[in-house]
Formats: structure tokens, C-alpha cells, sequence
């Protein structure tokens, strides 16, 4: 089983590709939210790599049809044991009051947490990173 010190750095690994290739980028992304096809615009706002923190905006395609406001924070924080943990936030603010809340967005990120988490474990126990 891979220790918490490999999953950290390969966290971090992560976090550095994605602070060096979508930093300057916006990308379409076409995913499934709540069973249906969605489209959207993806574009990272901010990295802190002090704060280890990303935040992320969502806009454009079906996502505009109902929020004025789509945001997405990462944030991972450093334990004493050596692991580490990441927390996920969305700010949104809804176009009308019969809008729902984005339940199908958090499914959605709750879903890829657990297959990067998946994905991290795997790549420590092949390649036994300790």
C-alpha cells in the first residue's frame, strides 16, 4: 500500500501540470452532469502556490443557462502525518430562485475525486513510491 508521503508528492505533481498547462488556457469541456450531456467553458482563474490553491471558472454552454456565476476552488492542505488532503468549493450564484443548486456539479466532483484518488493509489503501488 502506497504512503500517505507518495500520495502527497504525486498530489503536487498533480497540481504543478495543471498550474503549467491550464494557467494561460481555456479549454470546451463537454461532460455529464445529472445524466445529460453538458458543455461548458473552463478557464483557471487563479493558482496560489503558496496556499496550494487553484480556483477555476465555469462558463458559457449549458452552464449559463442557469448561474450568473460558476467557480470551483481546490485547495489541498499538508497533514503532520505526511498526507494530505483536498477540499473542493463551488460559489455560484443562480440566474432566478427556481433554479436548483448545482447537486449534479458536486456528484460530479465527489465522482473524479475518487477516481483520482484511485488513479494516485494505483500509480504509487506500481511504481512503489514511498
Amino acid at each position: 500500500m502506497a504512503s500517505w508521503n507518495s500520495l502527497t508528492r504525486q498530489l503536487k505533481r498533480l497540481m504543478f501540470i495543471f498550474s503549467r498547462h491550464s494557467s494561460i488556457q481555456q479549454k470546451i469541456m463537454g461532460l455529464a452532469c445529472d445524466g445529460k450531456p453538458t458543455k461548458l467553458k473552463e478557464k483557471v482563474e487563479a493558482i496560489d502556490k503558496e496556499n496550494k490553491s487553484m480556483a477555476y471558472i465555469f462558463f458559457d454552454g449549458d452552464i449559463s443557462k442557469k448561474y450568473i456565476v460558476f467557480k470551483v476552488f481546490l485547495q489541498v492542505f499538508e497533514k503532520n502525518d505526511g498526507g494530505a488532503s483536498a477540499k473542493f468549493t463551488i460559489e455560484y450564484e443562480k440566474i432566478n430562485e427556481n433554479v436548483e443548486a448545482p447537486y449534479g456539479f458536486l456528484e460530479l466532483f465527489d465522482k473524479n475525486a475518487k477516481e483520482i484518488d484511485s488513479h494516485l493509489l494505483k500509480i504509487s503501488s506500481t511504481y512503489r513510491i514511498t
